[in-house]
């Protein structure tokens, strides 16, 4: 049987993804006045709440990796106070965008969130912060405004700069308040720079060397004062 056709019927398009890289696409999901709870490590973080999310074109591919577009979400953060935030992303095959805002999210209870990323933990105090970030091929550029209020830091471990106990160091950026940084990391994702934080903070500790350094004569000054003490009992 042989059939010629002339013209083709009218209707709508259809979109039939390639068998070979996906298993399926979502075009849009759309979540309002939801809630979410997260748990790392068995640490329960504040809950998200009142939450619109949007994602575009979501696609599973087969060997599991995932691709979305286009994401936006908003909501309020749990804590002592009621905390807010907006993100947003846009993704290519080689570029990505993301911009966040948080307004007064409580530090204390964001702790373990942070715990392997910063060498600091946060005992008491809130922030506030606007991140601009963009990845094109593989490249980071990413511009910060963080500013901390009723904020009381502690070390995670040793670290020093210019020469300051990480301790001194500390108390004497606890005791700015607010606390405002604006820094841009460079790098790629796997290794960040961090090079732009590293020079506010030393800017800062500049501003700041004279309390900073009188501390540090005293703590120095009592240490040494208890070596004393004790070579003179061991001689007696």
């Amino acid at each position: 049987v042989k059939r010629e056709i002339r013209e083709l019927p009218s209707g709508r398009v259809v979109e039939f993804v390639s068998s070979d890289s996906d298993l399926f696409r979502i075009k849009k999901i759309r979540l309002d006045g939801g809630k979410v709870v997260l748990n790392d490590r068995g640490n329960k973080l504040p809950p998200i709440e009142k939450i619109n999310i949007l994602i575009k074109n979501y696609r599973l591919k087969k060997n599991g990796l995932s691709e979305i577009a286009y994401f936006d979400a908003k909501g309020i953060l749990g804590g002592r106070k009621n905390g807010s935030f907006e993100a947003s992303m846009t993704t290519t095959s080689d570029s990505a965008k993301l911009k966040l805002n948080v307004t007064d999210a409580d530090l204390p209870a964001l702790d373990p969130f942070f715990e392997d990323s910063l060498p600091v933990r946060f005992n008491d105090g809130f922030v506030t912060a606007s991140v601009d970030t963009s990845m094109e091929k593989g490249k980071l550029d990413s511009y910060q405004e963080i500013k901390l209020t009723s904020h009381s830091m502690v070390p995670r471990s040793k670290v020093s700069l210019t020469g300051l106990t990480s301790g001194v160091l500390l108390q004497t950026l606890s005791k700015i308040d607010p606390l405002e940084l604006k820094f841009r990391i460079g790098g790629t994702p796997d290794k960040p720079s961090f090079d732009g934080l590293n020079q506010t903070l030393l800017n800062i500790a500049k501003e700041q060397f004279p309390d900073a350094s009188i501390s540090l004569k005293e703590q120095a000054a009592e240490k040494l004062g208890d070596v004393k003490d004790k070579l003179t009992s061991f001689f007696k």
